[in-house]
């Protein structure tokens, strides 16, 4: 119905997945609504004459995804015309990975692997590190490697939290404001298991989009995360064990030790040096560079 009475449009603009009701909860007339994309006239989506309450009313209830839509009230013939009060509830559906237990999983790449999405409609979880909206990713290491998880690039104040095992598990991870910034950054050893990574607010109106990046590389024998300063600086240590890594100037079956050098967002690039030519080092060493952001070897001398 409603081809040949008067009408009235409303345009409805939805930022996150919702759950929408329209209805007219009063009026004069027999009313018509119909649900509109694409413009006007665009596409319809759904039309309901008769759903709503005592009176010829009009209801329809959907989930929309975020985009422009179209409301019209009609009547549903030439003589339906009239007064009326259209009723619009808008209720945001909370993300799926909204809690520990429905963790989105996230396949580690070579290189960097990035993430995105919104804690906009995302609950609290109880004894989290922060009481803000939150959502949560999972990820399986097959062997020991030294980790770093950022959320540089968000668009608010963010906190990361992060454990071990299982949702219960030890909280091997709860930290903000890395690089004098309001993102998160997370370094550490991990041994081979499953990680949940909680990407929460700082405080509980912090919410919104997010870009959640992962790096990972494999260690040997060092199990200490070492952050390289800015700067010049000197590391000690040993190899041991079985190589894990391959350069292409060396047979990759050598142990290795491997340090963490990793810049802040506002950093400028430059020139990187590294060096085994002193009287501490007593074997025939081989030093290979290699991106985060791409898993690919940068540099390799032996």
């Amino acid at each position: 119905g409603g081809a040949a009475s008067p009408d009235v449009v409303y345009r409805l603009d939805i930022a996150l997945t919702s759950t929408v009701v329209l209805e007219t909860t009063t009026g004069t007339f027999d009313t018509v609504l119909h649900l509109r994309q694409g413009g006007c006239p665009g596409t319809e989506l759904l039309c309901d004459d008769d759903s709503g309450g005592p009176g010829n009313l009009s209801r329809i209830s959907t989930t929309l995804t975020p985009g422009t839509y179209y409301v019209v009230v009609d009547g549903y013939s030439t003589a339906s015309l009239g007064t009326g009060t259209l009723q619009a509830t808008i209720t945001p559906v909370p993300p799926v990975n909204d809690d520990c237990a429905a963790a989105t999983a996230v396949t580690l790449l070579a290189g960097r692997t990035t993430v995105t999405g919104t804690t906009a409609a995302a609950t609290e979880t109880a004894g989290s590190c922060r009481v803000a909206p939150d959502v949560w990713f999972r990820f399986t290491l097959a062997r020991t490697e030294v980790v770093r998880i950022d959320t540089f690039g968000s668009a608010f104040d963010t906190y990361l939290g992060m454990r071990d095992g299982s949702c219960a598990g030890v909280n091997v991870g709860c930290t903000a404001d890395a690089c004098l910034t309001f993102q998160s950054q997370i370094v550490r050893t991990l041994g081979a298991g499953t990680y949940y990574v909680q990407v929460d607010g700082f405080g509980s109106s912090s919410m919104g989009n997010f870009t959640l990046n992962l790096e990972h590389l494999p260690v040997g024998n060092d199990p200490v995360a070492r952050l390289l300063p800015a700067g010049s600086s000197t590391q000690t240590g040993a190899t041991s064990g079985a190589g894990l890594l391959t350069g292409s100037c060396g047979a990759g079956t050598a142990p290795e030790a491997t340090f963490y050098w990793t810049q802040c967002p506002a950093d400028a690039g430059g020139t990187f040096t590294a060096t085994t030519c002193d009287a501490a080092t007593t074997y025939d060493t081989l030093i290979f560079l290699r991106s985060g952001v791409t898993g690919a070897e940068l540099a390799c001398n032996d």
